[in-house]
């Protein structure tokens, strides 16, 4: 309505001769308080406060008034009606009283000039209606954002419900039992809707929750990450007192900043209290990085000139990088987990790995590698075998001339870093063999040849343009 003073009469008759007849009780509302109601999302009650004495048949019109209201020029007002006897789901036959005074009826929906969704279920009875509920913690209590409160309505006579939580978590309910939080302080509205057996079959009841705020903590550590033998700092604000927890690796359980000394990464909790006695928690996390631990494994280190011999690092315990160095050997340092490394003179060389982390290297392992016997004469092998990189083409072109071979022998290409990028075979026929090996796939740098087998092992170093 344009005009929230405006009346909407409601009125009981006398229905014993079938039409309405005299009045037996009047009540009035206004549009204010009927729009009020249609804002909070709100039933409008309307009570008859004094008791009604009701004819002897028993029967009885209820109407609305809405004379009172705009109908014919802008603003308009709108009001729609139904009426209709519990437990009917149809509206019952409809009267309208006209500017003559008269009453007519509309018996079937076709003829109704009025639009229908306001629902009047008239009820009788001499029972008293019971609405009633409590609120854990009470109303008097103030309550911690976050914290539920429990409204319980089962002492109330009423077959239905209905909650209304101005504000809060869930905002409505129709369970007679409802926990309800609330995430912002302030006063609230609460108020139950009742439908029951008894007068009035409905009814309402209110009431108001008091939510004050609980702590924001924020806390900080530094550093967030440590090594062994570390510790970190961790300090929080927001509150009045501080508990911690897991207490083990901590300098205090209590405390607005703890000494953090863990020896695995853990989550810690902070649970801070605030002057009006609401909590809050936070979590902290702190890091925890062990030592690199060097693991290695190898081939036999007993080896002739030539040879290669592969290490095996992967088993290392929390190591980020790797950093080999090769006394004597092809390459003479690697960075790679597991590198292949040729010797192609003779005597006894020692093999480091530095395993780090950023907590620090482990460089506890050390070996030794001896080159001894080597085969056929090296000047023969030189001389029998031809290594020709084709640019062109991108091929190495394999030839084998000396009598003193025979059999199959292993073909391995590796790179500067020990990475084998090619394994494959050759054999040699009455002293002579040819092949060639495919480079496209590989990158351009200096790689190994590598020819083995029976009393042969041969190493040619060649580049790829």
């Amino acid at each position: 309505s344009s005009n929230p003073n405006k009346i909407v009469t409601f009125r009981v008759y006398d229905g014993t001769s079938g039409t309405p007849g005299a009045t037996l009780a009047t009540r009035t509302l206004t549009m204010g308080q009927i729009m009020a109601d249609v804002q909070n999302n709100y039933y409008t009650e309307i009570v008859f406060t004094t008791p009604v004495t009701l004819p002897a048949s028993r029967r009885f019109f209820i109407s609305v008034d809405v004379t009172g209201l705009t109908w014919a020029t802008a603003p308009k007002d709108t009001f729609n009606i139904v009426s209709n006897s519990d437990p009917q789901t149809t509206p019952s036959a409809t009267w309208e009283k006209q500017s003559d005074n008269n009453w007519y009826n509309y018996a079937s929906a076709s003829s109704w000039q009025l639009n229908i969704s306001l629902y009047i279920f008239p009820y009788l009875t001499n029972t008293a209606n019971v609405v009633s509920f409590t609120q854990t913690p009470n109303q008097s209590t103030q309550v911690c954002t976050g914290s539920p409160i429990t409204f319980n309505a089962s002492a109330s006579t009423a077959s239905q419900v209905l909650w209304n939580f101005t504000g809060g978590t869930p905002a409505t309910s129709n369970t007679f039992i409802q926990a309800t939080t609330w995430n912002s302080a302030g006063t609230f509205n609460v108020k139950l809707y009742t439908i029951g057996s008894g007068c009035p079959i409905f009814d309402s009841l209110a009431s108001t929750v008091t939510i004050i705020p609980s702590p924001t903590l924020v806390p900080t550590a530094v550093p967030s990450s440590i090594c062994p033998s570390q510790t970190s700092s961790i300090s929080v604000t927001g509150a009045n007192s501080y508990v911690w927890s897991p207490a083990s690796s901590l300098s205090s359980s209590t405390g607005s900043t703890v000494i953090a000394s863990p020896t695995v990464t853990t989550v810690y909790t902070v649970t801070g209290t605030g002057t009006n006695g609401c909590t809050a928690s936070a979590l902290v996390p702190i890091t925890y990085t062990p030592a690199p631990v060097a693991s290695v494994t190898s081939g036999s280190t007993n080896i002739c000139v030539g040879q290669t011999v592969n290490f095996n690092a992967t088993g290392s315990q929390n190591v980020t990088s790797y950093s080999w160095v090769f006394q004597g050997g092809t390459p003479s340092t690697s960075t790679v987990a597991s590198p292949t490394i040729a010797y192609n003179t003779a005597g006894t060389f020692t093999v480091r790995l530095y395993a780090s982390n950023s907590c620090g290297t482990d460089s506890s392992y050390t070996a030794t590698v001896t080159a001894g016997c080597v085969g056929l004469d090296e000047n023969s092998l030189n001389s029998s075998i031809s290594t020709i990189y084709n640019s062109a083409e991108g091929h190495l072109e394999l030839a084998i001339t000396n009598p003193a071979m025979k059999g199959v022998y292993s073909i391995e290409l590796v790179n500067d870093l020990g990475q084998a990028v090619y394994t494959g075979k050759i054999e040699v026929l009455n002293g002579h063999a040819s092949t060639g090996i495919d480079l496209s796939p590989v990158s351009s740098g200096i790689y190994f040849v590598r020819i083995s087998g029976y009393d042969v092992n041969f190493t040619r170093k060649f580049m790829k343009h």
